[in-house]
């Protein structure tokens, strides 16, 4: 593994997006394997968890009744930033340890082994760890059982990724993509939006396969979709819902976040050349409408049907353009979307005026990146702090 896959955060995290786990319902497929972390080692504390932008994620676990922490207060961000096993023997005689939150409070963490779960691009996920109330020592014994329980939760990641994932462009499925909108809907609260969603169409796709073949488009499809991960990382979940539409879900983000976020994807397509010589331009179309959470409403379908007529406009207004769904007093029609499959609005039915399809005026959003916590640390092999 060469080790300018630990500098290369776009790509870590670009990577963990490709394993549609983080997001998951259930944890369940790596129990067995916390269960003989904590056996084996006589540890309170097992776990398996991925790192985020931002957070991190506890896929599995026993004795941590969390789900997901910050990235900045987790052990795990500090083991997936080298090579090897990382050993803590006594977390209040080494910084940054001694300041944690998980260390100074509940569950007062004092020892700690994490071995990092590498995918097989060579990208550090996440970690198999072990944590004590005391501390103490781990031999190189158990620390090899980690190591040997570290690769088999890769496999099982791996497993999940290809059960997960469309075959031609490696986004979510349709299936696992509205896994995850429901999922990110039932973990919210409030009375308001817990995100928006969006719809992107290819414009003009089916001329692409009429002039040069299917197999130059599904170079297309492919292109497209490598734009998202380049774009977004894991900051947005983005599932293929059929032919040439993606869905997308933007937690946590107004429709005016949304559009802004999604205008650097419309216009880094629209520069993109794909193939030989001069290459193609493509273009795409996009309807953006906000998830409303479980309390509001009883399921996402309601959010992309709102989306599917913003897209229907964007199309309309001369298609490679963004429109945020906006309440004109219209109903939206039952047609518009019918989960499991996508039917476009048509004009002949009369639900919409596509003369009216407003043109959207995009605010710039602005991220603080993550800053890496910094440690000390051997460079090969376990890395102790004794």
């Amino acid at each position: 593994m060469s080790d300018n896959k630990l500098n290369d955060e776009a790509g870590r995290l670009a990577c963990l997006s490709r394993l549609a786990i983080l997001e998951a319902k259930d944890g369940a497929g790596f129990a067995h394997i916390t269960q003989v972390v904590r056996t084996a080692l006589d540890l309170p504390i097992a776990a398996v968890t991925l790192i985020g932008a931002e957070d991190q994620y506890i896929k599995a676990s026993i004795g941590l009744g969390l789900e997901r922490t910050s990235r900045s207060s987790s052990f795990c961000t500090i083991t997936i930033q080298e090579r090897g096993a990382l050993i803590v023997e006594d977390a209040l005689q080494h910084p940054p340890f001694d300041a944690n939150e998980y260390v100074l409070g509940d569950p007062f963490i004092r020892s700690y082994v994490g071995v990092p779960l590498v995918t097989m691009e060579g990208y550090q996920v996440g970690s198999l760890c072990g944590m004590d109330h005391r501390p103490r020592t781990f031999s190189p014994a158990q620390i090899s059982l980690m190591d040997q329980l570290a690769r088999c939760v890769e496999n099982e990641m791996e497993l999940k990724m290809s059960a997960a994932l469309d075959g031609l462009t490696r986004l979510l499925s349709r299936t696992a993509f509205f896994d995850v909108v429901e999922s990110a809907r039932a973990r919210a609260g409030g009375a308001g939006p817990c995100g928006s969603v969006a719809i992107v169409d290819l414009d003009h796709f089916k001329s692409i396969n009429d002039t040069y073949g299917h197999q130059t488009g599904d170079d297309v499809l492919r292109a497209a979709s490598r734009l998202f991960a380049e774009n977004f990382g894991t900051a947005v979940h983005v599932g293929r819902l059929g032919g040439e539409e993606f869905g997308i879900l933007l937690p946590g983000r107004t429709a005016d976040e949304a559009a802004a976020m999604l205008e650097r994807y419309r216009a880094a397509l629209e520069a993109q050349r794909i193939g030989a010589g001069n290459g193609i331009r493509v273009t795409a179309s996009l309807g953006i409408a906000e998830l409303m959470p479980i309390g509001l409403e009883a399921d996402a379908t309601a959010a992309f049907k709102r989306a599917d007529v913003a897209l229907y406009r964007s199309k309309a207004g001369g298609r490679n353009r963004i429109t945020i769904w906006e309440d004109r007093g219209e109903a939206v029609p039952e047609q518009a979307l019918a989960l499991p499959s996508l039917r476009r609005v048509r004009a002949r039915d009369g639900e919409i005026d596509a003369r009216s399809a407003p043109e959207q005026i995009l605010k710039t959003l602005s991220r603080r990146p993550t800053k890496p916590v910094k440690v000390r640390r051997q460079r090969s092999g376990p890395r102790q702090l004794a």
